[in-house]
């Protein structure tokens, strides 16, 4: 009784205050489902909704202040009600998480139109904040940064635009979950993993379209056919780093500039800088591929030599190349770039760009492991430092040529 009493105490003034505006039905709405929520919800999980509460008082006023549009507010705050209803299914953490997503998304876009949001955009910003939401929840974090992260995940779909209609934006997120699912059902990738994959996959399809999604998923089939490759006797050698699937930090520490550039893309003022943000991309995935796929086979294969000193070092040690290792980096590359070149992302001039930008990133990622990692940078660190250089690299060629 005291939680719904403190609810309305925090939504009362905010309603009051937004009462002539447009987000006071926002308001409202969000904090009707979060009473009607509580009554069902341990102590604990009240004192969470109360959170909530403040927290979605804070977005809808900021929302205001700033002419976001009312759907974004909206579509986060059913989102993450609605989402802790999902999560209660019975079962693992993975059926948790997808009932989180299934139901937010559902809540979410029913929150977009019932403030008036087009059929499309509705299902843009709930799918998103549901999958933003959904994320940082299976990281084990506070509700009211969940809220947060929402908010800021349906924002951006308003900032990325949605040209799509409504039912092909609705398959891509149905789409973008059940793929993810299946990596993690398949041991693939965790579930926080996939939550984070899942997110990747819908923005850079929403904001860099469909070749952009080819070659994302080509990048995630090499690691994960790589990552097979002699896992009985990586485990043997203690060298199978995911031996449970990659999890959120791996996914971010990959695809982080990867969702930059889509973002890039997406807002790009001109064709000269949407071709550099493409480059990027591509010379980012072909970076994580040459590193996944070298690393996975090389460990297991030939006598990897220190890349600074070229001295004899164990299998699995950081900054170690090997001829073997080498080749396969090759073909990664080769394989990205020609996947892009399929799909029409990139002209042929712009696949020998990005292909060359991920060989400087690969061994970038290899002068970095044998100089920095374990004192001042960890694995994801690495990773995303040579993503960023593989990167940085294609997008510099294509922009100045």
């Amino acid at each position: 009784m005291e939680s719904r009493s403190a609810t309305a105490l925090v939504g009362l003034p905010f309603l009051l205050f937004l009462a002539e505006t447009d987000g006071g039905y926002t308001a409202a709405l969000g904090l009707l489902a979060l009473g009607a929520t509580e009554a069902r919800l341990s102590n604990e999980q009240r004192r969470g909704f109360v959170l909530v509460a403040v927290a979605a008082a804070f977005v809808v006023a900021t929302t205001e202040l700033l002419s976001l549009p009312d759907a974004v507010a909206a579509a986060s705050l059913l989102a993450v009600v609605a989402g802790e209803g999902g999560a209660r299914v019975r079962g693992g953490r993975s059926a948790k998480a997808l009932g989180y997503f299934v139901a937010a998304g559902v809540a979410g876009t029913a929150g977009g139109v019932a403030v008036g949001a087009s059929p499309a955009l509705a299902v843009a910003v709930g799918s998103a904040a549901a999958l933003a939401g959904g994320t940082v929840r299976a990281l084990d974090d506070s509700l009211w940064v969940v809220l947060v992260v929402a908010a800021v995940g349906a924002w951006a779909v308003t900032v990325v635009g949605v040209t799509a209609s409504a039912a092909v934006v609705g398959v891509a997120a149905v789409g973008v979950v059940a793929l993810a699912a299946a990596a993690n059902f398949a041991g693939v990738m965790t579930v926080s993993g996939s939550a984070a994959g899942a997110l990747l996959s819908y923005f850079v399809l929403l904001a860099g379209g469909v070749g952009w999604f080819i070659v994302l998923g080509v990048f995630v089939g090499i690691g994960a056919a790589t990552t097979a490759y002699g896992k009985d006797e990586k485990e043997e050698m203690g060298l199978a780093e995911h031996s449970r699937g990659r999890g959120f930090s791996n996914v971010a520490a990959n695809g982080t500039v990867a969702l930059v550039a889509a973002l890039v893309y997406s807002t790009a003022p001109d064709s000269t800088v949407a071709g550099a943000a493409t480059a990027g991309f591509v010379g980012c995935m072909a970076t994580a591929a040459a590193d996944t796929a070298s690393s996975e086979i090389g460990s297991v294969a030939g006598e990897p030599r220190l890349i600074t000193t070229l001295e004899r070092v164990p299998a699995g040690t950081d900054g170690g190349v090997s001829w073997q290792g080498e080749v396969v980096t090759v073909v990664a590359v080769a394989v990205i770039a020609a996947a892009a070149l399929v799909v029409g992302i990139v002209p042929p001039e712009g696949a020998v760009v990005a292909a060359f930008g991920g060989l400087v990133g690969a061994h970038v990622d290899s002068l970095l492991g044998a100089t920095v990692e374990g004192r001042w940078l960890g694995n994801e660190g690495v990773n995303f430092s040579a993503c960023t250089v593989g990167a940085v690299a294609a997008a510099v060629l294509v922009y100045a040529v």
